[in-house]
């Protein structure tokens, strides 16, 4: 059963490598701050964009997770092996969330080494200034991670793909396909995320970016919370699984 799902998620994860990898390229040559103007290093700008990638890939992980199997009619015939609902829904789970920890993992620990390299200076001149001409050079400084830091954002990404992947493999349950999976998905979250914003709107930025702000400085404690969200949407999920009728 392992091993049949990792050959299941060996090929979608193998295209999230290739989209991660891609980022490190771009991130760390076009748009290193050694040639363009940003106080972001290359290890902030890595974190904003392995965001998306894993959520990305959380999702297209946990979208075929029960869905590919009802889809397929071949579910009815895995409730048939001697194996428990449980077994099967939790070895699908938990070989998603490996492999998406391997890949995130390997990818950001070569990009935090490369931040660690000598970075160059970006030099220009700004032409006209309240109607006067005149040359002025610029630097970025641009204050690189430390291992900790890294660490903390580490442990939040992660923990946020978790929580994407159980929600998305909670939602599969429900769908006869993929492209279904992913769209509920998607659903579920936009809804939530509009009203954030709303409420953000509301009550202002004041409030709501300390709020945000003290989040990310927890580090790695963010991310214990975050594998705990996703650990009560897990169980949810697995109780769901076991009293479904297929």
């Amino acid at each position: 059963m392992v091993y049949k799902e990792w050959r299941r998620t060996r090929l979608k994860f193998a295209v999230v490598l290739i989209i991660y990898i891609l980022a490190g390229v771009v991130i760390s040559t076009l748009l290193n701050p050694a040639n363009i103007f940003t106080r972001l290093s290359i290890f902030h700008q890595w974190v904003i964009a392995a965001i998306f990638i894993t959520i990305g890939g959380a999702i297209l992980a946990g979208s075929d997770s029960i869905a590919e199997e009802t889809g397929k009619n071949t579910l009815s015939f895995l409730l048939t092996r001697p194996l428990s609902r449980a077994n099967i829904y939790t070895i699908k789970f938990v070989v998603n969330a490996i492999t998406l920890s391997a890949v995130l993992v390997m990818t950001s620990v070569i990009m935090f080494f490369i931040e660690q390299l000598p970075q160059g200076f970006i030099e220009g001149t700004l032409a006209r200034v309240n109607g006067t001409s005149y040359d002025q050079f610029y630097y970025v400084a641009v204050e690189k991670v430390t291992g900790g830091e890294a660490l903390g954002d580490l442990a939040q990404i992660f923990g946020l793909g978790v929580v994407m992947l159980a929600l998305t493999t909670l939602v599969s349950i429900f769908c006869q396909s993929t492209i279904e999976a992913i769209i509920a998905t998607l659903l579920l979250t936009i809804g939530p995320l509009i009203i954030l914003i709303l409420i953000a709107g509301f009550l202002g930025s004041q409030i709501i970016s300390p709020i945000y702000v003290s989040f990310i400085n927890l580090g790695p404690i963010g991310g214990l919370i975050l594998l705990g969200l996703a650990a009560g949407i897990y169980v949810t999920g697995l109780r769901i699984f076991k009293s479904k009728e297929f």
